[in-house]
Protein backbone atom coordinates (compact mmCIF):
# COMPACT_ATOMS: atom_id res chain seq x y z
CA UNK A 1 0.00 0.00 0.00
CA UNK A 2 1.30 3.44 -0.91
CA UNK A 3 1.22 6.05 1.84
CA UNK A 4 1.66 9.76 1.17
CA UNK A 5 2.05 12.07 4.14
CA UNK A 6 0.25 15.43 4.13
CA UNK A 7 2.19 17.72 6.46
CA UNK A 8 -0.14 20.52 7.55
CA UNK A 9 -1.33 21.79 10.95
CA UNK A 10 -2.79 18.33 11.62
CA UNK A 11 -0.76 15.69 9.79
CA UNK A 12 -2.53 12.84 8.07
CA UNK A 13 -1.84 10.15 5.49
CA UNK A 14 -3.19 9.37 2.04
CA UNK A 15 -3.52 5.59 1.55
CA UNK A 16 -3.54 4.35 -2.04
CA UNK A 17 -4.16 0.78 -3.16
CA UNK A 18 -6.55 -1.23 -5.28
CA UNK A 19 -9.17 -3.19 -3.32
CA UNK A 20 -9.43 -0.79 -0.37
CA UNK A 21 -13.21 -0.52 -0.70
CA UNK A 22 -13.46 -4.00 0.77
CA UNK A 23 -10.76 -3.38 3.41
CA UNK A 24 -11.55 0.16 4.52
CA UNK A 25 -13.12 -0.99 7.80
CA UNK A 26 -9.96 -2.83 8.77
CA UNK A 27 -7.83 0.20 7.84
CA UNK A 28 -9.98 2.63 9.86
CA UNK A 29 -9.97 0.30 12.85
CA UNK A 30 -6.17 0.08 12.71
CA UNK A 31 -5.51 3.80 12.26
CA UNK A 32 -8.37 5.42 14.22
CA UNK A 33 -9.91 2.82 16.54
CA UNK A 34 -13.48 2.27 17.60
CA UNK A 35 -16.01 5.06 17.11
CA UNK A 36 -19.39 5.81 15.63
CA UNK A 37 -19.30 6.20 11.82
CA UNK A 38 -21.66 7.87 9.37
CA UNK A 39 -21.07 7.06 5.70
CA UNK A 40 -22.08 10.04 3.55
CA UNK A 41 -22.53 9.49 -0.19
CA UNK A 42 -24.77 10.40 -3.11
CA UNK A 43 -27.45 8.17 -4.59
CA UNK A 44 -25.30 7.01 -7.54
CA UNK A 45 -22.27 5.97 -5.47
CA UNK A 46 -24.47 4.38 -2.82
CA UNK A 47 -26.30 2.27 -5.41
CA UNK A 48 -23.00 0.86 -6.74
CA UNK A 49 -20.80 0.56 -3.65
CA UNK A 50 -22.98 1.23 -0.60
CA UNK A 51 -23.43 -2.40 0.42
CA UNK A 52 -19.75 -3.22 -0.02
CA UNK A 53 -18.47 -0.41 2.18
CA UNK A 54 -21.13 -1.10 4.82
CA UNK A 55 -20.09 -4.76 4.85
CA UNK A 56 -16.42 -3.83 5.22
CA UNK A 57 -17.15 -1.55 8.18
CA UNK A 58 -19.44 -4.12 9.80
CA UNK A 59 -16.79 -6.84 9.51
CA UNK A 60 -14.37 -4.52 11.31
CA UNK A 61 -16.78 -4.17 14.24
CA UNK A 62 -18.51 -0.90 13.33
CA UNK A 63 -22.25 -0.31 13.15
CA UNK A 64 -22.28 2.30 10.36
CA UNK A 65 -25.16 4.63 9.60
CA UNK A 66 -25.75 6.02 6.11
CA UNK A 67 -26.73 9.45 4.80
CA UNK A 68 -27.44 9.66 1.07
CA UNK A 69 -28.36 12.73 -0.98
CA UNK A 70 -29.12 13.37 -4.65
CA UNK A 71 -26.00 13.39 -6.81
CA UNK A 72 -24.72 16.48 -8.59
CA UNK A 73 -23.63 20.06 -8.01
CA UNK A 74 -27.24 21.08 -7.42
CA UNK A 75 -27.05 19.41 -3.99
CA UNK A 76 -23.97 21.34 -2.92
CA UNK A 77 -25.88 24.00 -1.02
CA UNK A 78 -26.77 25.19 2.46
CA UNK A 79 -30.04 23.22 2.47
CA UNK A 80 -28.26 19.88 2.06
CA UNK A 81 -25.66 20.92 4.62
CA UNK A 82 -28.33 21.87 7.15
CA UNK A 83 -30.21 18.61 6.62
CA UNK A 84 -26.98 16.71 7.15
CA UNK A 85 -26.32 18.55 10.42
CA UNK A 86 -29.85 17.83 11.64
CA UNK A 87 -29.29 14.13 10.85
CA UNK A 88 -26.11 14.15 12.94
CA UNK A 89 -27.91 15.75 15.86
CA UNK A 90 -30.91 13.42 15.64
CA UNK A 91 -28.60 10.40 15.75
CA UNK A 92 -26.53 11.70 18.69
CA UNK A 93 -23.19 12.06 16.96
CA UNK A 94 -20.42 13.74 18.92
CA UNK A 95 -17.14 15.36 18.03
CA UNK A 96 -15.36 12.09 18.84
CA UNK A 97 -17.22 10.24 16.07
CA UNK A 98 -16.28 10.05 12.39
CA UNK A 99 -17.87 11.03 9.08
CA UNK A 100 -16.77 9.04 6.05
CA UNK A 101 -17.08 11.04 2.81
CA UNK A 102 -17.58 8.28 0.23
CA UNK A 103 -17.98 9.80 -3.23
CA UNK A 104 -16.81 12.57 -5.52
CA UNK A 105 -15.97 16.20 -4.87
CA UNK A 106 -19.48 17.29 -3.93
CA UNK A 107 -19.69 14.57 -1.29
CA UNK A 108 -16.24 15.41 0.04
CA UNK A 109 -16.86 19.16 0.24
CA UNK A 110 -20.22 18.80 2.00
CA UNK A 111 -18.95 16.18 4.42
CA UNK A 112 -15.87 18.22 5.30
CA UNK A 113 -17.95 21.36 5.89
CA UNK A 114 -20.39 19.44 8.11
CA UNK A 115 -17.50 17.95 10.10
CA UNK A 116 -15.97 21.39 10.55
CA UNK A 117 -19.09 23.01 12.00
CA UNK A 118 -20.89 20.20 13.85
CA UNK A 119 -20.05 20.38 17.57
CA UNK A 120 -17.43 22.95 16.49
CA UNK A 121 -15.40 20.28 14.77
CA UNK A 122 -15.47 16.48 14.44
CA UNK A 123 -13.31 13.99 12.57
CA UNK A 124 -13.87 12.97 8.98
CA UNK A 125 -12.27 10.69 6.39
CA UNK A 126 -12.09 11.30 2.66
CA UNK A 127 -12.71 8.27 0.44
CA UNK A 128 -12.83 9.65 -3.15
CA UNK A 129 -14.55 7.49 -5.76
CA UNK A 130 -13.68 9.65 -8.80
CA UNK A 131 -10.32 10.36 -10.36
CA UNK A 132 -10.99 14.09 -9.99
CA UNK A 133 -11.74 13.93 -6.26
CA UNK A 134 -8.79 11.59 -5.69
CA UNK A 135 -6.27 14.18 -6.83
CA UNK A 136 -8.10 17.39 -5.94
CA UNK A 137 -10.80 17.90 -3.33
CA UNK A 138 -9.82 14.99 -1.06
CA UNK A 139 -6.47 16.62 -0.28
CA UNK A 140 -5.83 19.97 1.40
CA UNK A 141 -8.93 20.44 3.55
CA UNK A 142 -10.92 22.89 1.45
CA UNK A 143 -14.64 22.45 2.11
CA UNK A 144 -17.51 24.53 0.76
CA UNK A 145 -21.04 24.93 -0.52
CA UNK A 146 -22.21 27.03 -3.43
CA UNK A 147 -24.25 30.21 -3.14
CA UNK A 148 -26.46 31.75 -5.80
CA UNK A 149 -23.73 34.34 -6.42
CA UNK A 150 -21.04 31.79 -7.16
CA UNK A 151 -19.27 28.49 -6.54
CA UNK A 152 -17.67 27.63 -3.17
CA UNK A 153 -18.40 31.05 -1.66
CA UNK A 154 -19.16 29.59 1.79
CA UNK A 155 -16.69 27.21 3.35
CA UNK A 156 -13.75 26.58 5.66
CA UNK A 157 -10.36 24.89 5.49
CA UNK A 158 -10.64 21.84 7.70
CA UNK A 159 -8.36 18.83 7.31
CA UNK A 160 -9.48 15.19 7.29
CA UNK A 161 -7.86 12.63 9.57
CA UNK A 162 -7.01 10.38 6.62
CA UNK A 163 -7.65 9.82 2.92
CA UNK A 164 -8.34 6.39 1.43
CA UNK A 165 -8.19 5.85 -2.34
CA UNK A 166 -9.09 2.71 -4.26
CA UNK A 167 -8.52 3.23 -8.03
CA UNK A 168 -10.80 0.25 -8.72
CA UNK A 169 -13.69 2.63 -8.00
CA UNK A 170 -12.85 4.48 -11.21
CA UNK A 171 -13.70 1.43 -13.32
CA UNK A 172 -17.42 2.21 -13.12
CA UNK A 173 -17.02 5.85 -14.17
CA UNK A 174 -18.35 7.06 -17.49
CA UNK A 175 -15.47 8.03 -19.84
CA UNK A 176 -16.51 11.69 -19.63
CA UNK A 177 -16.44 11.56 -15.81
CA UNK A 178 -13.00 9.96 -15.79
CA UNK A 179 -11.82 12.65 -18.24
CA UNK A 180 -12.75 15.31 -15.69
CA UNK A 181 -9.99 14.02 -13.44
CA UNK A 182 -7.63 14.10 -16.39
CA UNK A 183 -8.16 17.86 -16.64
CA UNK A 184 -7.06 18.25 -13.02
CA UNK A 185 -4.06 16.00 -13.59
CA UNK A 186 -3.05 18.13 -16.58
CA UNK A 187 -3.21 21.13 -14.26
CA UNK A 188 -0.61 19.58 -11.97
CA UNK A 189 1.59 18.83 -14.95
CA UNK A 190 1.38 22.43 -16.15
CA UNK A 191 2.19 23.62 -12.64
CA UNK A 192 5.15 21.44 -11.78
CA UNK A 193 5.78 18.32 -13.86
CA UNK A 194 6.20 18.55 -17.62
CA UNK A 195 7.01 14.83 -17.92
CA UNK A 196 3.73 13.91 -16.28
CA UNK A 197 1.93 16.40 -18.53
CA UNK A 198 3.45 14.66 -21.54
CA UNK A 199 2.31 11.24 -20.31
CA UNK A 200 -1.23 12.42 -19.68
CA UNK A 201 -1.34 14.26 -23.01
CA UNK A 202 -0.92 10.94 -24.81
CA UNK A 203 -4.07 9.60 -23.08
CA UNK A 204 -2.43 6.22 -22.42
CA UNK A 205 -1.75 6.51 -18.69
CA UNK A 206 -4.72 4.66 -17.20
CA UNK A 207 -2.87 1.37 -16.65
CA UNK A 208 -0.42 3.26 -14.43
CA UNK A 209 -2.94 5.50 -12.74
CA UNK A 210 -1.51 4.89 -9.26
CA UNK A 211 1.69 6.63 -10.37
CA UNK A 212 -0.29 9.60 -11.69
CA UNK A 213 -2.34 9.85 -8.48
CA UNK A 214 0.77 9.69 -6.33
CA UNK A 215 2.49 12.40 -8.39
CA UNK A 216 -0.54 14.71 -8.33
CA UNK A 217 -1.14 14.25 -4.60
CA UNK A 218 2.57 14.78 -3.95
CA UNK A 219 2.53 18.08 -5.83
CA UNK A 220 -0.57 19.29 -3.99
CA UNK A 221 0.75 18.12 -0.61
CA UNK A 222 3.99 20.04 -1.11
CA UNK A 223 2.13 23.25 -1.96
CA UNK A 224 -0.43 22.92 0.83
CA UNK A 225 2.26 22.20 3.44
CA UNK A 226 3.81 25.60 2.64
CA UNK A 227 0.54 27.53 2.55
CA UNK A 228 -2.29 25.65 4.26
CA UNK A 229 -4.69 28.59 4.43
CA UNK A 230 -4.39 29.81 0.84
CA UNK A 231 -2.65 33.12 1.44
CA UNK A 232 0.19 32.72 -1.05
CA UNK A 233 1.70 29.81 -2.95
CA UNK A 234 -1.41 27.63 -2.60
CA UNK A 235 -3.18 29.97 -5.00
CA UNK A 236 -1.13 28.34 -7.76
CA UNK A 237 -3.54 25.42 -7.43
CA UNK A 238 -6.24 27.74 -8.80
CA UNK A 239 -4.74 27.47 -12.30
CA UNK A 240 -7.71 27.34 -14.65
CA UNK A 241 -10.18 27.32 -11.74
CA UNK A 242 -11.10 31.01 -11.71
CA UNK A 243 -12.36 30.70 -15.26
CA UNK A 244 -13.79 27.26 -14.48
CA UNK A 245 -15.96 28.42 -11.59
CA UNK A 246 -17.47 31.16 -13.75
CA UNK A 247 -18.12 28.65 -16.54
CA UNK A 248 -19.81 26.22 -14.15
CA UNK A 249 -22.07 28.82 -12.60
CA UNK A 250 -23.06 30.43 -15.91
CA UNK A 251 -23.85 27.05 -17.44
CA UNK A 252 -26.17 26.26 -14.55
CA UNK A 253 -23.64 23.54 -13.70
CA UNK A 254 -24.51 21.68 -16.90
CA UNK A 255 -20.77 21.94 -17.64
CA UNK A 256 -19.10 19.82 -14.99
CA UNK A 257 -16.22 20.96 -12.82
CA UNK A 258 -13.60 18.85 -14.61
CA UNK A 259 -14.77 19.95 -18.05
CA UNK A 260 -14.74 23.57 -16.89
CA UNK A 261 -11.23 23.17 -15.48
CA UNK A 262 -9.99 21.92 -18.85
CA UNK A 263 -11.54 24.89 -20.62
CA UNK A 264 -10.13 27.15 -17.92
CA UNK A 265 -6.61 25.81 -18.47
CA UNK A 266 -6.86 26.66 -22.16
CA UNK A 267 -8.28 30.11 -21.41
CA UNK A 268 -5.51 30.87 -18.91
CA UNK A 269 -2.87 29.87 -21.47
CA UNK A 270 -4.45 32.05 -24.17
CA UNK A 271 -4.54 35.04 -21.84
CA UNK A 272 -0.92 34.36 -20.87
CA UNK A 273 0.20 34.12 -24.48
CA UNK A 274 -1.56 37.40 -25.30
CA UNK A 275 0.51 39.03 -22.53
CA UNK A 276 3.76 37.35 -23.64
CA UNK A 277 3.92 35.41 -20.37
CA UNK A 278 4.17 32.18 -22.32
CA UNK A 279 4.75 31.18 -25.92
CA UNK A 280 1.96 30.12 -28.25
CA UNK A 281 3.18 26.52 -28.23
CA UNK A 282 1.99 26.25 -24.61
CA UNK A 283 -1.53 26.99 -25.81
CA UNK A 284 -1.19 24.39 -28.57
CA UNK A 285 0.08 21.70 -26.19
CA UNK A 286 -2.76 22.27 -23.73
CA UNK A 287 -5.30 22.29 -26.53
CA UNK A 288 -4.00 19.01 -27.97
CA UNK A 289 -3.94 17.39 -24.52
CA UNK A 290 -7.58 18.30 -23.91
CA UNK A 291 -8.75 17.00 -27.28
CA UNK A 292 -6.86 13.72 -26.99
CA UNK A 293 -8.39 13.10 -23.57
CA UNK A 294 -11.93 13.80 -24.70
CA UNK A 295 -12.31 17.16 -22.97
CA UNK A 296 -14.12 20.20 -24.40
CA UNK A 297 -12.18 23.31 -25.44
CA UNK A 298 -15.05 25.82 -25.46
CA UNK A 299 -18.13 26.60 -23.40
CA UNK A 300 -20.49 28.74 -25.53
CA UNK A 301 -20.89 31.33 -22.76
CA UNK A 302 -20.57 35.03 -23.52
CA UNK A 303 -17.50 37.03 -22.56
CA UNK A 304 -19.58 39.36 -20.40
CA UNK A 305 -20.98 36.46 -18.38
CA UNK A 306 -17.53 34.93 -17.89
CA UNK A 307 -16.14 38.31 -16.78
CA UNK A 308 -19.02 38.79 -14.35
CA UNK A 309 -18.25 35.42 -12.82
CA UNK A 310 -14.60 36.36 -12.36
CA UNK A 311 -15.56 39.56 -10.58
CA UNK A 312 -17.65 37.54 -8.11
CA UNK A 313 -14.93 34.96 -7.49
CA UNK A 314 -13.93 34.34 -3.89
CA UNK A 315 -10.29 35.07 -4.77
CA UNK A 316 -11.08 38.69 -5.51
CA UNK A 317 -9.38 41.07 -3.12
CA UNK A 318 -10.89 44.55 -3.34
CA UNK A 319 -10.17 45.97 -6.78
CA UNK A 320 -7.99 43.12 -7.97
CA UNK A 321 -7.91 39.38 -8.34
CA UNK A 322 -5.00 36.95 -8.33
CA UNK A 323 -4.81 34.97 -11.57
CA UNK A 324 -2.52 32.03 -12.31
CA UNK A 325 -0.82 31.93 -15.72
CA UNK A 326 1.56 29.35 -17.22
CA UNK A 327 5.05 30.53 -18.17
CA UNK A 328 5.78 27.14 -19.70
CA UNK A 329 4.70 23.55 -19.14
CA UNK A 330 5.98 22.85 -15.63
CA UNK A 331 6.05 26.41 -14.31
CA UNK A 332 3.35 28.99 -13.52
CA UNK A 333 3.10 32.32 -11.77
CA UNK A 334 0.51 34.28 -9.82
CA UNK A 335 -0.24 37.74 -11.22
CA UNK A 336 -2.46 40.33 -9.61
CA UNK A 337 -4.97 41.65 -12.18
CA UNK A 338 -6.98 44.83 -11.69
CA UNK A 339 -10.75 44.45 -12.02
CA UNK A 340 -10.53 47.10 -14.74
CA UNK A 341 -8.48 44.66 -16.83
CA UNK A 342 -10.87 41.72 -16.46
CA UNK A 343 -12.84 42.54 -19.61
CA UNK A 344 -9.73 42.52 -21.82
CA UNK A 345 -8.36 39.49 -19.99
CA UNK A 346 -11.49 37.47 -20.76
CA UNK A 347 -11.49 38.74 -24.34
CA UNK A 348 -7.97 37.38 -24.82
CA UNK A 349 -8.79 34.15 -22.99
CA UNK A 350 -11.81 33.47 -25.21
CA UNK A 351 -10.28 34.64 -28.46
CA UNK A 352 -10.98 32.20 -31.25
CA UNK A 353 -8.05 32.21 -33.59
CA UNK A 354 -8.94 32.69 -37.25
CA UNK A 355 -8.94 29.32 -38.91
CA UNK A 356 -5.63 29.05 -40.66
CA UNK A 357 -4.26 27.14 -43.57
CA UNK A 358 -0.68 26.75 -44.73
CA UNK A 359 0.21 27.96 -48.16
CA UNK A 360 3.23 26.94 -50.16
CA UNK A 361 5.51 29.23 -48.17
CA UNK A 362 4.42 27.69 -44.87
CA UNK A 363 2.88 31.00 -43.79
CA UNK A 364 -0.60 31.26 -42.29
CA UNK A 365 -3.48 33.20 -43.69
CA UNK A 366 -7.05 33.80 -42.49
CA UNK A 367 -10.20 32.65 -44.23
CA UNK A 368 -13.48 34.54 -44.16
CA UNK A 369 -16.00 33.27 -41.62
CA UNK A 370 -18.56 32.04 -44.16
CA UNK A 371 -15.90 30.25 -46.17
CA UNK A 372 -14.65 28.70 -42.93
CA UNK A 373 -18.12 27.31 -42.30
CA UNK A 374 -18.35 25.79 -45.77
CA UNK A 375 -14.87 24.30 -45.70
CA UNK A 376 -15.33 22.87 -42.19
CA UNK A 377 -18.54 21.24 -43.39
CA UNK A 378 -16.74 19.68 -46.37
CA UNK A 379 -13.90 18.43 -44.18
CA UNK A 380 -16.35 16.99 -41.67
CA UNK A 381 -17.74 14.72 -44.37
CA UNK A 382 -14.27 13.50 -45.27
CA UNK A 383 -13.16 12.96 -41.67
CA UNK A 384 -16.29 10.97 -40.88
CA UNK A 385 -15.73 8.78 -43.95
CA UNK A 386 -12.02 8.29 -43.21
CA UNK A 387 -12.81 7.41 -39.59
CA UNK A 388 -15.35 4.84 -40.81
CA UNK A 389 -12.57 3.21 -42.85
CA UNK A 390 -9.95 3.30 -40.08
CA UNK A 391 -8.42 0.42 -38.15
CA UNK A 392 -9.88 1.37 -34.77
CA UNK A 393 -12.12 3.92 -33.07
CA UNK A 394 -11.36 7.54 -33.92
CA UNK A 395 -12.09 10.44 -31.59
CA UNK A 396 -12.11 14.01 -32.81
CA UNK A 397 -13.76 17.36 -32.18
CA UNK A 398 -16.45 18.75 -34.47
CA UNK A 399 -17.96 21.96 -33.12
CA UNK A 400 -21.18 21.88 -35.11
CA UNK A 401 -23.36 19.41 -36.95
CA UNK A 402 -26.12 20.08 -39.45
CA UNK A 403 -28.57 18.20 -41.62
CA UNK A 404 -25.92 17.28 -44.21
CA UNK A 405 -23.54 15.93 -41.58
CA UNK A 406 -26.35 13.97 -39.95
CA UNK A 407 -27.14 12.41 -43.33
CA UNK A 408 -23.52 11.35 -43.79
CA UNK A 409 -23.56 9.80 -40.31
CA UNK A 410 -26.74 7.86 -41.14
CA UNK A 411 -25.26 6.56 -44.41
CA UNK A 412 -22.12 5.38 -42.66
CA UNK A 413 -24.18 3.70 -39.96
CA UNK A 414 -26.01 1.73 -42.66
CA UNK A 415 -22.60 0.53 -43.84
CA UNK A 416 -21.63 -0.51 -40.30
CA UNK A 417 -19.89 2.54 -38.79
CA UNK A 418 -21.35 4.01 -35.60
CA UNK A 419 -20.89 7.66 -34.67
CA UNK A 420 -21.43 9.01 -31.17
CA UNK A 421 -21.48 12.77 -30.62
CA UNK A 422 -21.14 13.89 -27.04
CA UNK A 423 -21.55 17.20 -25.27
CA UNK A 424 -19.01 19.73 -26.47
CA UNK A 425 -18.87 18.30 -30.00
CA UNK A 426 -16.64 15.34 -29.20
CA UNK A 427 -17.17 12.61 -31.82
CA UNK A 428 -16.32 8.93 -31.59
CA UNK A 429 -16.54 6.86 -34.77
CA UNK A 430 -16.48 3.09 -34.52
CA UNK A 431 -15.26 1.91 -37.95
CA UNK A 432 -17.03 -0.45 -40.34
CA UNK A 433 -14.38 -3.12 -39.72
CA UNK A 434 -15.39 -3.33 -36.04
CA UNK A 435 -19.11 -3.66 -36.68
CA UNK A 436 -20.00 -6.15 -39.40
CA UNK A 437 -23.04 -7.59 -37.61
CA UNK A 438 -25.42 -6.15 -40.20
CA UNK A 439 -24.01 -8.25 -43.06
CA UNK A 440 -25.46 -11.53 -44.21
CA UNK A 441 -29.11 -10.86 -43.36
CA UNK A 442 -30.25 -11.16 -46.98
CA UNK A 443 -31.02 -7.49 -47.49
CA UNK A 444 -28.86 -4.89 -49.21
CA UNK A 445 -28.10 -1.78 -47.17
CA UNK A 446 -30.06 1.27 -48.32
CA UNK A 447 -27.77 4.29 -48.49
CA UNK A 448 -30.16 7.24 -48.39
CA UNK A 449 -28.11 10.31 -49.24
CA UNK A 450 -31.26 12.45 -49.07
CA UNK A 451 -30.37 15.83 -50.62
CA UNK A 452 -26.69 15.59 -49.72
CA UNK A 453 -24.69 15.59 -52.96
CA UNK A 454 -21.37 15.62 -51.06
CA UNK A 455 -22.17 12.39 -49.23
CA UNK A 456 -23.36 10.76 -52.46
CA UNK A 457 -20.29 11.61 -54.53
CA UNK A 458 -17.84 10.73 -51.73
CA UNK A 459 -19.50 7.46 -50.81
CA UNK A 460 -20.16 5.81 -54.18
CA UNK A 461 -16.46 5.22 -55.11
CA UNK A 462 -15.62 4.08 -51.57
CA UNK A 463 -18.52 1.60 -51.44
CA UNK A 464 -17.37 0.16 -54.77
CA UNK A 465 -13.79 -0.12 -53.52
CA UNK A 466 -15.11 -2.07 -50.53
CA UNK A 467 -16.92 -4.41 -52.97
CA UNK A 468 -20.18 -3.80 -51.16
CA UNK A 469 -23.54 -4.16 -52.90
CA UNK A 470 -26.03 -1.48 -51.82
CA UNK A 471 -29.10 0.43 -52.88
CA UNK A 472 -28.48 4.18 -53.18
CA UNK A 473 -31.33 6.67 -52.98
CA UNK A 474 -31.66 10.44 -52.93
CA UNK A 475 -34.31 13.11 -52.42
CA UNK A 476 -34.91 16.71 -53.40
CA UNK A 477 -32.60 18.21 -55.98
CA UNK A 478 -30.17 15.29 -55.65
CA UNK A 479 -32.82 12.84 -56.90
CA UNK A 480 -33.11 14.92 -60.08
CA UNK A 481 -29.38 15.23 -60.63
CA UNK A 482 -27.85 13.03 -63.38
CA UNK A 483 -24.73 11.08 -62.47
CA UNK A 484 -23.63 9.88 -65.88
CA UNK A 485 -20.15 11.20 -65.20
CA UNK A 486 -19.79 8.84 -62.23
CA UNK A 487 -21.09 5.85 -64.18
CA UNK A 488 -18.81 6.55 -67.15
CA UNK A 489 -15.78 6.84 -64.87
CA UNK A 490 -16.44 3.84 -62.65
CA UNK A 491 -17.91 1.21 -64.98
CA UNK A 492 -14.58 0.67 -66.81
CA UNK A 493 -13.07 -0.02 -63.37
CA UNK A 494 -15.52 -2.81 -62.57
CA UNK A 495 -18.43 -1.03 -60.93
CA UNK A 496 -21.98 -2.03 -61.88
CA UNK A 497 -24.84 0.49 -61.82
CA UNK A 498 -28.32 -0.94 -62.14
CA UNK A 499 -30.37 2.04 -63.36
CA UNK A 500 -29.02 5.49 -64.15
CA UNK A 501 -31.40 7.27 -61.82
CA UNK A 502 -32.34 7.17 -58.13
CA UNK A 503 -32.78 4.75 -56.52
CA UNK A 504 -30.22 2.42 -58.06
CA UNK A 505 -28.27 -0.68 -57.14
CA UNK A 506 -24.49 -0.42 -56.97
CA UNK A 507 -22.42 -3.59 -57.05
CA UNK A 508 -19.21 -4.94 -58.53
CA UNK A 509 -15.94 -3.37 -57.47
CA UNK A 510 -13.51 -0.56 -58.09
CA UNK A 511 -10.26 -1.64 -59.71
CA UNK A 512 -7.07 0.35 -60.08
CA UNK A 513 -6.48 2.18 -63.31
CA UNK A 514 -5.94 5.52 -64.97
CA UNK A 515 -8.60 8.24 -65.08
CA UNK A 516 -8.51 11.49 -67.03
CA UNK A 517 -10.66 14.49 -66.03
CA UNK A 518 -11.09 18.07 -67.16
CA UNK A 519 -11.97 21.04 -64.96
CA UNK A 520 -15.68 20.17 -65.03
CA UNK A 521 -15.22 17.10 -62.82
CA UNK A 522 -17.05 17.25 -59.50
CA UNK A 523 -14.49 17.93 -56.78
CA UNK A 524 -16.57 15.79 -54.42
CA UNK A 525 -16.43 12.81 -56.79
CA UNK A 526 -12.72 13.39 -57.35
CA UNK A 527 -12.28 13.43 -53.57
CA UNK A 528 -14.26 10.20 -53.31
CA UNK A 529 -11.93 8.53 -55.79
CA UNK A 530 -8.88 9.78 -53.91
CA UNK A 531 -10.30 8.23 -50.74
CA UNK A 532 -11.34 4.98 -52.47
CA UNK A 533 -8.42 4.06 -54.74
CA UNK A 534 -5.89 3.55 -51.90
CA UNK A 535 -8.08 0.63 -50.76
CA UNK A 536 -7.89 -1.36 -53.99
CA UNK A 537 -5.15 -3.63 -55.34
CA UNK A 538 -2.64 -2.00 -57.66
CA UNK A 539 -1.61 1.59 -58.24
CA UNK A 540 -3.76 4.22 -59.94
CA UNK A 541 -3.32 7.58 -61.59
CA UNK A 542 -5.71 10.49 -61.95
CA UNK A 543 -4.72 12.96 -64.64
CA UNK A 544 -6.17 16.47 -64.59
CA UNK A 545 -6.24 18.18 -67.99
CA UNK A 546 -6.93 21.39 -66.10
CA UNK A 547 -7.65 22.04 -62.42
CA UNK A 548 -11.24 22.53 -61.22
CA UNK A 549 -12.25 25.90 -59.81
CA UNK A 550 -12.77 24.43 -56.31
CA UNK A 551 -9.46 22.60 -56.10
CA UNK A 552 -9.16 23.75 -52.50
CA UNK A 553 -11.70 21.11 -51.50
CA UNK A 554 -9.53 18.44 -53.09
CA UNK A 555 -6.53 19.76 -51.19
CA UNK A 556 -8.54 19.47 -48.00
CA UNK A 557 -9.23 15.84 -48.89
CA UNK A 558 -5.49 15.28 -49.18
CA UNK A 559 -5.00 16.79 -45.72
CA UNK A 560 -7.52 14.37 -44.27
CA UNK A 561 -5.82 11.45 -46.02
CA UNK A 562 -2.46 12.43 -44.57
CA UNK A 563 -4.04 12.61 -41.09
CA UNK A 564 -5.27 9.03 -41.52
CA UNK A 565 -1.96 7.69 -42.84
CA UNK A 566 -2.89 7.53 -46.53
CA UNK A 567 -0.28 8.65 -49.05
CA UNK A 568 -1.39 10.26 -52.32
CA UNK A 569 1.26 12.02 -54.39
CA UNK A 570 0.39 15.01 -56.52
CA UNK A 571 2.87 15.89 -59.24
CA UNK A 572 1.67 18.95 -61.11
CA UNK A 573 -1.62 17.78 -62.65
CA UNK A 574 -1.27 14.07 -61.83
CA UNK A 575 -2.34 12.21 -58.68
CA UNK A 576 -0.45 8.97 -58.03
CA UNK A 577 -2.33 6.63 -55.67
CA UNK A 578 -0.67 3.51 -54.32
CA UNK A 579 -3.00 0.58 -53.69
CA UNK A 580 -3.45 -1.70 -50.66
CA UNK A 581 -3.15 1.11 -48.13
CA UNK A 582 -4.91 1.11 -44.76
CA UNK A 583 -6.57 3.99 -42.94
CA UNK A 584 -4.96 4.47 -39.51
CA UNK A 585 -6.86 6.18 -36.71
CA UNK A 586 -4.94 9.34 -35.74
CA UNK A 587 -4.63 11.19 -32.44
CA UNK A 588 -7.41 13.55 -31.47
CA UNK A 589 -7.90 16.72 -33.47
CA UNK A 590 -10.48 19.35 -34.30
CA UNK A 591 -11.96 19.66 -37.76
CA UNK A 592 -10.53 23.10 -38.37
CA UNK A 593 -7.02 21.85 -37.59
CA UNK A 594 -7.11 20.38 -41.10
CA UNK A 595 -8.21 23.54 -42.91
Amino acid sequence: MREIEISVSSRYSYYLERGLIDRVGELISEKIGKCKILVISDDVVDSVYGNRIAESLTKAGYNPLSYVFEHGEKSKNAMTLNDMLEFLAENYFTRNDVLLAFGGGVVGDLTGFAAAVFSRGMRYIQFPTTFLAAIDSSVGGKTAVNLKAGKNLAGVIYQPVMVVCDPDAFDTLEPSTFAEGTAEALKYGILADKRMFSRISKATFRNNIEDIIESCVGIKAAVVSEDEFDNGKRQLLNLGHTFAHSIEKNSGYSISHGEAVGIGLLMASKAAAARSICKSDVVEKIYEALVRNGLPTGCGISRDKIAEGLLNDKKRNGNSINMVFPEKIGKCEIINVSVDEIGNLVKDAMKTEAVRKKNGDGKNQGIESERIRIIENMISHRVLLAAALADRETIFKMDKTNEDIDTMIECLKELGADTEIRKGGLCKVTPISMNQSGEGNGFLPIINCKNNATAFRLLVPVIAAMKRAVFVSGTGELSKTPFDDIIESMEPLGSVFRYDHFPFELSGELKSGELVFDRNVSVQFLSGLLMALPLVEGDSRIIMESEPDDMEYVNNTLRVLVEFGINVEKNDSVFVINGNQSYKSPSGFEIYDLV
